[in-house]
């Protein structure tokens, strides 16, 4: 077991539809039922359009895996203790993981989505107590209740010990009247996550973050633009954060992408640096840090990675790309992460390779490396990094 051969991945998720009635008051319980039912209905939807892409000859598995798994959404809701996932990951070679709340009920009431943001909270405490070192959380917040309920949020998550959380992709997605992510509204956010040194989230999904977001309709090709669409809205995150300067404001928050891809990042990235303005028409702020910087020093993006991802990195920036397994979906590297990642990095110089599987994960979320180095999953095969690096 040693240093050299930690691995951790920033893309994890528990299984989509938990029973959080335990840890929710009853008064909510038959609301969250029926959520949860539109929730299912809603995700198996999308897993049909999924599995038919991988019909059509769309590959979502990986050259190292033995063999294509079928798409199927039970297999995105296979239900295991902490102590099962942890035999798991470390059958994996995987020593730490980011655990994402995602999927879930899905709920037009503010009120609660907001109780089963609570609930995901003292769920996840529960969940990971056995080794909280070897998580970080990020659950969805009740984005549509307004600011002062997110920060309620945040102060929750934060004492429960997750470490982020996952927004929609755009505001209004979670509520039609929302402005977009540069309006001051949200300040209070930014600056809750800032003083704890939170991250913030966007990963491409379906899931309760964005109630407004439902797969029904009966216009051509609505299936794919939806898709599409929650790509696009990502190109806009960026631009709305950066050139409002929200990371340069508070230096301590974290944000990123979780399973979207990164080679789209760098050339958006070039493009507002060249819109970057030197004063805004009000002459409230001047930014003091091109948007290529700030996501240098704040941003970054996870997922189970691709050869174009690792050709691309130093356009993107290294210090900014994580690997990330998405145990325990379909289109995950398990049980294959070790045999995956030795075949996209070996032509990777080894300082590079350890900030992709390991250095950058701590930077982001303070994983304490030496008891890391203690799990099994640090005794798998060969390490995948140089004993100089440690």
């Amino acid at each position: 077991m040693s240093r050299e051969n930690v691995v951790i991945s920033l893309d994890g998720h528990p299984h989509a539809f938990i029973d959080l009635k335990p840890w929710l008051p009853q008064r909510f319980h038959a609301g969250f039922d029926e959520a949860t039912e539109l929730g299912i209905t809603t995700f198996k939807g999308a897993n049909k359009y999924f599995a038919d892409l991988a019909a059509a000859g769309h590959a979502f598995n990986f050259e190292s895996a033995d063999d294509l798994r079928a798409v199927d959404w039970r297999q995105y809701n296979e239900a295991m203790s902490c102590e099962e996932r942890l035999a798991k990951i470390d059958a994996d070679g995987v020593a730490a993981e980011l655990l994402i709340d995602s999927f879930g009920p899905i709920t037009g009431d503010p009120v609660l989505n907001h109780e089963i943001t609570l609930a995901f909270c003292r769920w996840y405490s529960d969940y990971v107590s056995p080794a909280p070192y070897r998580f970080a959380g990020a659950v969805v917040t009740a984005f549509a209740a307004g600011p002062e309920v997110v920060v309620q949020e945040i102060d929750a998550a934060y004492r429960a010990g997750l470490k982020a959380i996952h927004l929609p992709p755009a505001p209004r997605v979670a509520r039609p009247d929302l402005p977009d992510y540069n309006h001051p509204m949200y300040e209070p956010i930014w600056q809750a996550l800032n003083e704890r040194g939170m991250a913030m989230l966007w990963h491409s999904s379906v899931g309760r973050e964005k109630p407004g977001w439902l797969w029904s309709g009966d216009a051509p090709g609505w299936e794919s633009l939806l898709f599409v669409d929650i790509e696009e809205m990502h190109k806009s995150v960026l631009a709305y954060l950066l050139l409002s300067g929200v990371p340069e404001r508070y230096p301590d928050l974290r944000f990123g992408f979780v399973e979207s891809g990164s080679t789209w990042i760098a050339p958006i990235l070039e493009k507002l640096d060249v819109y970057m303005p030197v004063a805004s028409r009000n002459g409230s702020y001047r930014l003091g840090m091109s948007p290529s910087e700030q996501w240098r020093r704040q941003g970054f993006a996870s997922g189970p990675l691709q050869s174009e991802e690792i050709a691309g990195r130093h356009r993107l920036g290294v210090e900014t790309l994580c690997f990330g397994s998405d145990f325990i979906h379909t289109e995950s590297s398990y049980p294959n992460s070790r045999r995956h990642l030795e075949s996209l990095l070996s032509d990777v110089p080894d300082r590079e390779r350890a900030a992709i599987v390991r250095d950058n994960a701590v930077r982001l979320f303070g994983f304490d490396v030496d008891r890391l180095a203690q799990v099994p999953a640090a005794s798998h095969g060969r390490a995948l990094l140089e004993s100089g690096l440690a």
